[in-house]
């Protein structure tokens, strides 16, 4: 593509016209739709002539995918372990701190050149010693500085007496000198080591000293030997001596040195790094200024290190400080304080962090801490966005959750693999909500860019429903009915769809004849057969109409109209929006007139419960405690079960089978039943389902985490879906206790969706969710989910700013009256 692309026929550069394009990439890639290849023309920046041409896509995705690359990273912060301290042999300040790979161990090293050596699983002491340097007293001893020399098996220190030695750590006892590189005209401060993975034989030891020089001594044969052995001098140390001239004139063929003026002499004694509270990062390449500064600390920072694999940095202040750096964005994501030791005096404190053991040292003198990070328990995701809603197909036995990403995926409920997927169903628009048909075969997806699709199994879009007129708004709820389809979520009056409208592509909303009734914008609905509907706002009134005729019947209220209007007045936001309805029912034969048949929950961890033919409150509890926003519900098939969520993740199973069936003349405040809590995601559930697979009945739930949970009753989470284990059927669950008396009813013919009667094949029987089994046992049980008109008010990546918004919004279930034959 890329070259049919670049020239035409006659060698010219090609710009190529939206059509030009959508031919020549649907024909040259071979897959993917001309939707996708039209939506990529118009996402890339277009010259005036309105063409594009091959540079111009390249430059666009090569940043599409750097700006994927930065979002798809996770900021992991380590969970310390509480501080242990090391048994020191160190009387002075330690230099450094090594890690032997070939032998599991630790090294130590002071100031005044004393070695220890730990066990790396327990950091047990093993052993001590004294390195030996003949050219000066012990006294006088002063290691400035030690590095590892991992491919020969060595230790390279300097010391203030101008000499670097070599001591190999093979023969833990003896540390023997092998040789010293001596004759060096400053004192070396500060080593590093590089080896060449590709070739061990090559390695360079790179040495700053006191007056400003870098040095490096480049080995071309490191392993056979670091310097040639003709006529050395050895001293009483057994140690091959090595001049620095000598290397300088060239007389070793295996070492070359090369020596750098990089700053003016006394530069590297002199502690200006840090002094003014800042971590500044620097490019190698470009030494003219520093690339960005961190600022976070408030005292002088005197120390840092880098985490290589996760592209992090430590940093350590005077006032025992530890700050946790995120290079790519600049940002602090940890801070740890209060749990240093109080050293008296100046300290001069050295970071070694082991990231394979996820050990950090941090010495202070002569102490050494140890912090130890617990092991990151690799997390399970759905998605790779936040998850918004999920629904249940009975008839293919699956589930289908959405995210903020406009991904849609299809899952095996069995053993929660990944079916298919569909990939950007609304472009870069959140989608919020869906919805089933009664065939199950068709699924509505509703975006923030105002439209709502409805898609078939294969991924074809077979309509496009212009909810918002052009408009990007924000749809809380798809509600189909026999023979019209609701849409809501953004203002006060009802969109609907017609059946008559169906029969182009593009679907234009009609006039919905009820008017204005709403306070706030409509954000909910069900359906109660034959016709009657129920609607919930953000004012938290509720509106029962007429489907047939649209009609407002009657209006419910959480409390005095006259109150609620002067309770407005002064409030931004009202504990009794209604966020979500549904429909139960309850046997009429087995309880008394005004049993609780309406259900609300969501503003403040509150639930309601009503009585719709005495038009009041007749129960009232505090689900979830503390500022938590709203939260979200579902009711299980058999009415037994109310499921409730919060912003924290928690999920609660209440036993309402008898809740509230017996209303006296004032509000119940006890608790029903508490049957579990627990807490299947890390972040906000954004939705919930409760489904019967087979005869199992189970929970799903959605989170702002990217995680979908497959959870039974009474509660305990099977898994997440798209774990690495698949061994999640439900068969093997063994939820006897769970099982729900429940059979398949068909339906009649104008049951069915007038959508599902222009797409479906006549040899497909549609069929319904469930219905009861009518007996003397199970009426005695009272409530059984017949209908679910499901809404979900998905937070996506407006996590925070949504939850402000709708802090307190409530959800009803509407619960109808049925006869008992």
């Amino acid at each position: 593509m890329g070259t049919r692309m670049e020239v035409d026929f006659s060698g010219a550069s090609r710009s190529l016209s939206r059509i030009q394009f959508i031919d020549l990439a649907w024909s040259s890639v071979g897959h993917g739709s001309k939707e996708e290849y039209g939506f990529l023309f118009d996402s890339v920046v277009l010259s005036q002539e309105q063409c594009i041409d091959w540079g111009g896509l390249c430059s666009f995705l090569l940043l599409e995918l750097s700006n994927k690359f930065k979002n798809s990273k996770t900021v992991s912060a380590p969970c310390w372990k509480p501080p242990r301290t090391l048994t020191c042999p160190h009387r002075d300040p330690v230099q450094k701190v090594l890690y032997l790979q070939s032998s599991g161990q630790y090294l130590t090293v002071s100031k005044g050149g004393n070695v220890g050596l730990r066990d790396v699983e327990d950091m047990s002491l093993l052993h001590t010693h004294r390195l030996q340097n003949s050219t000066v007293a012990p006294k006088d001893l002063w290691v400035t500085d030690v590095v590892l020399l991992q491919n020969v098996d060595k230790i390279a220190v300097g010391f203030t007496s101008k000499e670097v030695c070599f001591y190999d750590f093979v023969c833990e006892k003896t540390f023997s000198c092998k040789c010293k590189l001596q004759g060096l005209n400053f004192t070396p401060w500060c080593l590093d080591y590089w080896v060449d993975p590709c070739n061990p034989d090559q390695a360079v030891l790179t040495i700053g000293d006191i007056g400003g020089r870098v040095s490096a001594l480049y080995f071309t044969s490191a392993q056979i030997f670091l310097f040639e052995r003709f006529s050395l001098r050895t001293d009483s140390d057994s140690a091959d001596i090595i001049l620095w001239d000598d290397l300088a004139k060239g007389k070793h063929r295996s070492c070359y040195t090369v020596t750098h003026q990089a700053h003016a002499p006394g530069w590297v004694r002199k502690a200006t790094a840090g002094v003014d509270h800042h971590v500044l990062l620097w490019n190698p390449y470009v030494t003219s200024e520093p690339v960005c500064a961190l600022g976070g600390h408030t005292s002088p920072v005197i120390a840092v290190c880098f985490l290589q694999t996760k592209q992090q940095l430590l940093s350590y202040s005077k006032d025992k400080v530890l700050c946790l750096w995120d290079v790519s964005s600049q940002l602090c994501t940890h801070r740890l304080a209060g749990v240093f030791p109080n050293i008296q005096g100046d300290t001069h404190p050295f970071l070694f962090l082991n990231e394979e053991c996820q050990h950090l040292v941090l010495s202070f003198n002569s102490l050494l801490l140890l912090l130890e990070s617990k092991r990151e328990e690799k997390k399970t995701c759905s998605h790779e966005h936040p998850v918004t809603c999920v629904l249940y197909n009975s008839r293919f036995r699956q589930v289908v959750s959405s995210d903020s990403a406009s991904s849609v995926i299809f899952w095996l409920t069995d053993t929660g693999q990944k079916v298919k997927q569909f990939h950007r169903c609304h472009g870069d628009a959140e989608i919020s909500t869906m919805a089933l048909d009664g065939t199950q075969t068709r699924l509505f997806t509703a975006g923030a860019d105002g439209e709502v699709k409805v898609w078939d199994f294969n991924g074809r879009c077979l309509h496009r429903m212009n909810a918002g007129l052009g408009r990007a708004v924000r749809i809380s709820q798809v509600l189909l009915l026999k023979r019209s389809i609701l849409v809501m979520g953004w203002e006060r009056n009802l969109t609907v769809f017609r059946l008559h409208s169906f029969l182009q592509s593009t679907v234009e909303p009609c006039e919905w004849k009820g008017g204005l009734e709403h306070r706030g914008a409509v954000l909910c609905a069900a359906f109660q057969p034959p016709q009657t509907l129920v609607t919930g706002s953000y004012h938290g009134e509720i509106i029962v109409w007429n489907s047939s005729t649209e009609k407002a019947l009657r209006k419910l209220w959480p409390h005095d109209e006259g109150e609620d209007c002067k309770k407005q007045q002064g409030a931004t936001f009202n504990d009794s929006s209604c966020k979500h309805i549904q429909t139960v029912s309850i046997s009429i034969s087995a309880f008394p007139s005004g049993a609780a048949d309406l259900v609300s929950c969501g503003g403040s961890g509150t639930v309601r419960l009503w009585s719709t033919q005495r038009g009041r409150l007749v129960g009232q509890f505090t689900a979830h405690e503390g500022e938590l926003g709203s939260i979200v519900m579902a009711v299980s098939p058999c009415g037994e079960y109310l499921t409730t969520a919060d912003r924290k993740g928690t999920v609660k199973i209440w036993d309402v089978k008898y809740y509230c069936l017996t209303p006296g003349e004032g509000v119940n405040k006890e608790l029903p039943k508490l049957l579990s809590s627990f807490h299947p995601h890390l972040d906000h559930v954004t939705h919930l389902e409760m489904c019967l697979h087979g005869d199992k009945l189970l929970l799903l739930s959605a989170s702002s985490d990217c995680s979908l949970a497959l959870s039974y009753l009474p509660g305990e989470t099977v898994g997440l879906f798209g774990q690495v284990n698949k061994c999640t059927q439900v068969q093997r669950l063994g939820l006897r206790n769970t099982t729900c008396k429940c059979v398949i009813k068909s339906l009649s013919d104008e049951d069915i969706h007038p959508v599902d009667k222009m797409n479906v094949k006549p040899s497909i029987k549609p069929w319904l969710g469930v219905c009861v089994k009518r007996d003397s046992c199970e009426v005695s049980l009272g409530r059984c989910l017949l209908s679910v008109a499901s809404f979900q008010f998905a937070s996506g990546p407006h996590t925070h700013s949504v939850a402000h918004t709708f802090t307190q919004i409530h959800s009803y279930d509407f619960i109808r009256t049925q006869r008992t034959a």
